[in-house]
């Protein structure tokens, strides 16, 4: 805003023949300022950036969960697998040792299927880690570990009643580094 005022004389300097009056108003808009929407661009690119990041973590999680969850479940038929076929390798080396006792089999096939009922329980003792491990997993890729953890070990210090688990919970409780040795980061 401003304002002028003027007086006008031909004869002399300061003389008043002609008075001018101006009055003023300004007002600057950037009708066609190109900045301006491209910052408005950019920014919603950004946000739009944003929620695609959040969108894309979102389904790596459920996928992440969702194939541990398929472990699990696989894992859990092997097991059931193992357990079915250690049974029947218990009852083939029952069958054979009768037959053994009444000279009706060899030794050769009773040690066989001693190896066959040995090969079995190993096998169904690597599903039983296998089966724990998937489980791990799972509980990691949920979230969860952590609280398991804290309630495994807040079980084992009631029913022990402390010693030793109960220094290591307050060291677990109590750690505050970046790295802290027996605790899961």
């Amino acid at each position: 805003m401003g304002g002028k005022y003027q007086m006008n004389d031909h004869n002399a300097p300061f003389g008043a023949e002609g008075q001018s009056y101006q009055l003023m108003v300004f007002v600057r808009l950037n009708i066609f300022d190109a900045t301006t929407s491209h910052r408005i661009k950019k920014a919603s690119a950004a946000a739009r950036e944003v929620q695609e990041y959040y969108s894309g973590l979102e389904k790596e999680i459920r996928f992440r969960i969702h194939e541990a969850y398929g472990r699990v479940e696989e894992r859990r038929k092997n097991l059931e697998l193992l357990r079915a076929a250690l049974k029947e390798a218990e009852e083939a080396r029952r069958l054979l040792e009768v037959r053994y006792e009444n000279s009706l089999a060899r030794i050769v096939d009773l040690l066989d299927t001693q190896t066959v009922l040995d090969r079995t329980r190993a096998r169904l003792i690597e599903a039983e880690k296998d089966y724990s491990v998937s489980i791990a997993e799972l509980y990691f890729q949920s979230g969860v570990l952590l609280k398991f953890f804290e309630q495994s070990t807040k079980y084992q210090l009631t029913n022990t009643g402390g010693s030793l688990n109960e220094k290591a919970y307050h060291n677990y409780r109590n750690c505050t580094g970046t790295v802290c040795p027996g605790r899961l980061q």
